[in-house]
């Protein structure tokens, strides 16, 4: 008998077998810690904390221009940490102001700091199926600007939050270095 395990072919034997088995079980811990970072819960709690005032419910308006339309909006933001502080997760759901039944837009992402790369990670995930990996630059406690790219420019978002009111903006860069605005809100936490 022939089996194919990940593009290695192996001839069945009883040896030949035993030999795979152990060979899997010995490198099994390597695999498995070579796809994770390295563990620090007290570095990423502590790098983490700088985004506690960001915890609560929040509400608010906006305004985005989407194909050619502009439309004002109604924000909610729903964000709250977990796995001990070490993920801050978020959804914010904005419907249109004058039909609040219709959304505008429904967003999901966590963020966390990444001790290997020194860095903070966020994934976004959207209502119409998109998602993306953001690069992430925590300036202070107050200021946010995260950034991701796209076809022929990228996408830029400033956040300025200082724990009771939330400003943000975001913007389209071509490759040119041009910007143009899309999407400003300003919300407040509920108290």
């Amino acid at each position: 008998m022939v089996y194919t395990i990940n593009y290695f072919t192996f001839v069945s034997t009883k040896h030949t077998i035993m030999k795979s088995i152990l060979l899997f079980l010995l490198l099994t811990p390597f695999v498995i810690t070579g796809q994770n970072t390295t563990g620090n819960p007290e570095l990423i709690t502590q790098k983490m904390a700088l985004l506690s005032n960001w915890v609560g419910q929040w509400t608010g308006e906006g305004t985005i221009s989407m194909m050619g339309e502009t439309y004002d909006f109604v924000q909610t933001e729903d964000i709250r940490f977990t796995l001990d502080g070490q993920v801050l997760v978020i959804e914010g759901i904005g419907h249109l102001k004058d039909n609040p039944e219709e959304k505008v837009h429904h967003a999901f992402a966590t963020i966390s700091y990444h001790p290997d790369q020194s860095a903070y990670i966020m994934r976004s995930y959207t209502n119409e199926g998109l998602y993306t990996d953001a690069t992430v630059e925590v300036i202070d406690e107050v200021t946010f600007k995260w950034h991701f790219d796209v076809p022929q420019g990228r996408i830029l978002y400033k956040i300025e939050n200082d724990g009771t009111s939330w400003s943000e903006s975001g913007s389209y860069q071509n490759d040119s270095g041009m910007s143009f605005p899309f999407f400003d809100m300003l919300i407040h936490k509920n108290q």
